[in-house]
């Protein structure tokens, strides 16, 4: 070979990144896509004139100095022409049953507007907002030992500030909360958006928790167009650079000599060659199928079959034939509870059931995109996800999509019955307008992501799973790298971030041979 093979495996957030700074860095790169579509999560789909995006409803960071923007600007790219701003006065609404909040752009702006809702609770507040600043003085170190991986003092000093912070690495996000607040509304408040962790507060790690609230405090946006201009923006980056991309090219095996990965052979039977590999899939398919497994190390083996995966869910794709801004909707998600006890409404989820009444994510992207590509004139876009458990699918997990019989047909149009008649009462003024449904399963997800149990964001982030629990970047193999959700966690900027450590660490790795 003329240059240095980077095969990439999966081509989401991890891996497309991986690819764009592999190329831009001049190694021959081959990215591999079992699915027929690049993108993963980033990937949207249209279906009679309604364009949706079930994998992306927002994204943080994306202001002018900030990680996002900074990771595009290192790609080429404009934060300020690929990404709009939702609602700067409440882009994320937490409604309960008597009392709402709208989490707002600015640090400031928001805990003084949760000061001036909970005027008793102050105390609490700070408390939290402390342990937020905590947060974001960890993120710019490990920001920092990202390419080119220049640590300064003053970073350093950033280190020690949030070393409190550390008390909380075995903790969990409601254990947290217990101690920093006593209101159990404004403890939901805090826990309002732990649907972007799937897991409830007295299971996701506090780590997780305190860095979903940072990550959104400079506002959110949403990709002008949808995520599929945003997939392909970058995906621009990389062909232009010289990736190959390949889509239902499925890897089989990673083959292993020693210690080292020598090529990838795909399931009809081709060996691509390579000098680097990046997996930027779930870990538990690169340790636990695609590698022979007595090249595995026995407690790497271990670890993967003891993996727990984050929840799935139930999805609504609605194509509405109203614009639903004449009932209040706009540029801004809707996290819709019954109650206040986050935990005890999700409960059942964790014993193979549904909840008698669900929670709902309530995301109007079409709202949010100020091209109007999106949804024809005068109708929206509305996507309603819960969580659910795969179990309760799971007779048909082996199963193709068209032979899992009447009985899983029967049991998929109850739940849409269900939940449509529930949104009839939550949202009024939206069910007797739809033209369109789509409803994903837990097996929707497998099959369009290969979602590890369905599971929205790989690995479960428990305390046992996240942080400096979760993967690193290298293997046991000094040239197979990891990218993706099992690496920095959910969420479209980590796995970004994973991709570009990856292509880094393959850079610095094969400058050694």
């Amino acid at each position: 070979m003329s240059k240095h093979r980077v095969v990439v495996i999966g081509t989401g957030a991890g891996g497309l990144t991986a690819s764009a700074f592999l190329a831009k860095e001049g190694f021959e790169v081959i990215a591999l896509e079992r699915s027929m579509h690049i993108g993963g999560f980033l990937n949207s789909y249209s279906n009679e004139g309604y364009t949706f995006d079930p994998g992306v409803h927002y994204l943080g960071q994306c202001g002018p100095g900030l990680a996002m923007d900074r990771m595009l600007d290192a790609l080429g790219l404009s934060s300020a022409e690929l990404l709009a701003e939702m609602d700067p006065d409440g882009f994320d609404v937490y409604r309960f049953p008597d009392f709402e909040v709208r989490m707002c752009r600015g640090a400031e702006a928001y805990r003084d507007r949760l000061a001036s809702q909970f005027p008793n609770d102050v105390k609490g507040i700070d408390k939290v907002f402390d342990a937020v600043r905590e947060v974001d003085s960890l993120s710019r170190v490990l920001e920092h030992l990202q390419p080119p991986g220049k640590l300064q003092l003053s970073d350093l000093w950033d280190g020690i500030k949030s070393a409190p912070l550390f008390r909380y690495v075995k903790a969990t996000y409601g254990e947290f909360l217990d101690h920093a607040v006593t209101n159990p509304q404004l403890k939901a408040v805090f826990a309002g958006a732990c649907g972007d962790y799937a897991l409830p507060p007295s299971r996701a790690s506090a780590f997780v928790g305190l860095m979903v609230v940072h990550h959104y405090l400079e506002g959110a946006h949403f990709p002008r167009g949808g995520s599929g201009k945003f997939r392909d923006a970058i995906l621009h980056v990389a062909t232009q650079a010289g990736a190959a991309f390949r889509t239902e090219a499925e890897v089989a095996h990673i083959e292993v000599e020693g210690e080292r990965v020598r090529s990838v052979t795909l399931c009809n039977g081709e060996q691509i060659e390579a000098d680097a590999v990046v997996a930027a899939i779930d870990p538990r398919y690169v340790f636990g199928g695609l590698i022979a497994q007595d090249a595995v190390p026995k407690k790497l083996l271990e670890r993967v079959r003891g993996l727990e995966s984050s929840l799935s869910l139930l999805g609504l794709n609605l194509g509405v034939k109203r614009d639903l801004r004449e009932i209040g909707l706009g540029a801004f998600n809707i996290w819709d509870y019954p109650g206040v006890d986050i935990d005890a409404l999700w409960e059942p989820v964790f014993h193979g059931r549904l909840p008698e009444t669900p929670f709902f994510f309530i995301s109007p992207n079409s709202l949010k995109d100020p091209t109007g590509q999106m949804a024809p004139r005068g109708c929206t876009t509305l996507e309603v996800n819960t969580l659910a458990p795969h179990s309760l699918f799971g007779a048909w997990a082996d199963m193709a999509p068209g032979k899992r019989g009447d009985d899983f047909h029967q049991l998929k149009d109850r739940l849409q019955r269900e939940l449509l008649a529930e949104l009839d009462q939550r949202l009024p003024g939206v069910v007797d307008h739809i033209e369109l449904v789509d409803f994903a399963t837990p097996l929707a997800l497998e099959s369009w992501v290969a979602a590890v149990d369905g599971g929205l964001y790989g690995p479960a982030q428990t305390p046992e799973q996240s942080m400096f629990f979760r993967f690193p970047t290298s293997t046991f193999s000094p040239n197979l790298f990891l990218a993706g959700a099992g690496v920095l966690g959910g969420g479209v900027l980590p796995c970004m971030q994973s991709g570009r450590v990856a292509a880094g660490k393959v850079k610095r790795a094969l400058a050694k041979k």
